[in-house]
């Protein structure tokens, strides 16, 4: 700590010697020609109240994108409130905003993808900070000692917290790491004392030293599946922690971590051999109140092991094997595991998520034989506290739609329940009725009731109902002594020409006299394309009607 305070008063004392290429709207930028970019930097004069970077700059006649916050470019200024960053910038450098003691809130753009080293370090009035999902590295120091930093959202390109981060940020009560974290830097959240919980995904390996040491107010912590040894003092003085699991991977527990854990009432092992422990492991943790329970059958590997022989308390308790297996289209985890089966005690709560791959769903969930997918919230099923083993299949399937459709007005597309008919009520407006109703290809039309319901056959893939409908109001003229031509509209853009004389010409002309289409009439029904929503004058035999599409 005292190293680094130095280096900030070492380049504040510096400041007398300045090296930039340019001061275009008080702001200073060093210019590279190869590519054309300008980072900002520091100067003269202090950055002080509110600052907005623009997202290229004009300097001797040639325009350049200001591509990076360079390192030191607003170190040190205790006057700057407000920061405005473009997308064109892509990187904030080392100790770029270190000391900004009056900046309140940040919005970092899509487009960085790197925060450097003491980025943030000692802005003692940050209160919020957006990271993007851009940024896939987070320095170390970034935000030491922000110490109004209540939360923040780690994004999931991040897969790595680097070392001391977020230490000392005291009014820090939560922080989500994403499944795309696979290691915490030593001293990463340490000293701070408001912490209260911490989910670890499985994701992670390995946690540094330190890590948490002196987070005062840590009562729950969900440790990582994947990991295998915990280091050196990594939850030293959490003297709130009450329980703690240690998952099976772990076979090795460094020295002091979980010295000064004064509240710890219940330790969780879930590896049959007992970890190995240092002498001073679990120093000031009362061993002759804090259970340890262990997995059946290994309670001789715990009372004669190093270290965990001075707990009084040791306790066998009952396993349960949940064991699943999961069909195509998707994935699975227990109680956040990947794994295929997880060894649970008894009494504890399993929580299975189920994840579709992309455009598949959640078909059935069957437990012990039994169908259980009525039970599933969003994905996720429950069982509490668990008494037996669990033998658990999980299908997934691709969704099954009916595609509904008119030929002239587009279709709508209904999700349905697979095997499983499906009620349709058909109806057209005022001067309309249906015309035919197919389902499937096949001719339905005499299934339709009279009041327009249609019920399909069971539905098991993706299925087509296609209706057609016909203007009820139809024009008829004689146009011989035995034969008449009736015309209609059928739908947009759609007439529809039945009767006349066989061989003779229908000529259609538009309102304005101009021939549209002349066709022969064949005797049978005659459906034509014309212009919705025009009037047309139909003519046989010196016979003329007008029609109104």
């Amino acid at each position: 700590m005292k190293k680094l305070l130095l280096i900030i008063l070492c380049f504040i004392s510096l400041q007398s010697v300045f090296a930039y290429d340019a001061l275009i709207d008080g702001i200073y930028y060093n210019i590279s020609q190869d590519p054309k970019e300008a980072s900002v930097t520091y100067g003269e004069v202090e950055y002080s109240g509110k600052v907005t970077i623009p997202e290229s700059v004009t300097f001797e006649g040639k325009t350049y994108e200001v591509s990076e916050i360079g390192s030191y470019a607003f170190a040190g200024c205790t006057s700057l409130t407000t920061i405005s960053i473009p997308n064109s910038v892509t990187g904030i450098g080392w100790l770029a905003f270190g000391v900004c003691r009056s900046l309140t809130t940040i919005d970092i753009p899509n487009s960085v993808t790197s925060i450097d080293s003491y980025a943030f370090q000692n802005c003692s009035s940050l209160t919020t900070i957006d990271i993007p999902n851009s940024v896939t590295s987070i320095g170390c120091y970034a935000f030491q000692n922000c110490s109004s930093l209540t939360t923040i959202p780690i994004p999931n390109g991040v897969t790595s917290i680097e070392s001391y981060a977020f230490n000392g940020c005291t009014s820090l009560t939560t922080i989500d790491i994403p499944n795309s974290v696979t290691s915490i830097g030593h001293d990463a959240f340490s000293w701070c004392p408001s912490l209260t919980t911490i989910d670890i995904p499985n994701s992670v390996t390995s946690i540094g030293s330190y890590a948490f040491e002196n987070c005062k107010s840590l009562k729950d912590v969900i440790l990582s599946e994947n990991i295998e040894i915990l280091s050196v003092s990594i939850f030293e003085n959490c003297e709130n922690l009450s329980s703690i699991t240690l998952p099976k991977n772990i076979f090795q527990i460094g020295r002091k971590s979980f010295s000064g854990c004064t509240a710890l009432t219940e330790i969780h092992c879930q590896r049959i051999t007992a970890p190995t422990l240092n002498v001073t492991t679990f120093d000031n943790v009362r061993k002759d109140e804090c259970k340890v329970y262990v997995p059946s059958g290994s309670l001789s590997n715990y009372t004669s092991a190093y270290g965990w022989k001075e707990f009084v308390n040791i306790l066998e308790i009952e396993q349960w094997e949940i064991a699943i297996t999961a069909g195509l289209g998707g994935s699975t985890t227990i109680n956040g595991s990947s794994d295929n089966s997880l060894s649970v005690e008894a009494g504890r709560d399993v929580v299975i998520n189920m994840i579709p791959d992309e455009g598949y769903e959640l078909d059935k969930i069957i437990v012990n034989g039994e169908d259980v997918t009525s039970e599933v919230e969003n994905n996720i099923y429950y069982i509490f506290d668990i008494a037996e083993n669990k033998s658990i299949e999980i299908r997934f399937r691709l969704p099954v739609y009916l595609i509904i459709s008119h030929a002239d007005n587009g279709q709508v597309k209904v999700k349905v329940t697979p095997d499983m008919s499906q009620e349709v009520i058909l109806s057209a407006n005022p001067k309309w009725e249906i015309n035919t109703v197919t389902f499937n290809g096949v001719d339905v039309t005499s299934e339709v009731s009279a009041d327009g319901v249609y019920v399909t056959p069971i539905i098991s893939k993706n299925a087509e109902l296609n209706v057609s409908l016909q203007s009820k109001i139809a024009t008829w003229i004689n146009v011989s002594s035995s034969e008449r031509l009736r015309v209609m509209a059928a739908g947009r853009g759609k007439m529809k020409i039945e009767g006349g004389v066989s061989g003779a010409n229908i000529d259609i002309y538009t309102i304005s006299g101009s021939k549209v289409k002349s066709i022969e009439c064949t005797g049978e029904t005659i459906e034509l394309s014309v212009n919705e929503n025009n009037a047309y004058i139909v003519k046989m035999n010196d016979q003329v009607v007008e029609i109104q599409m």
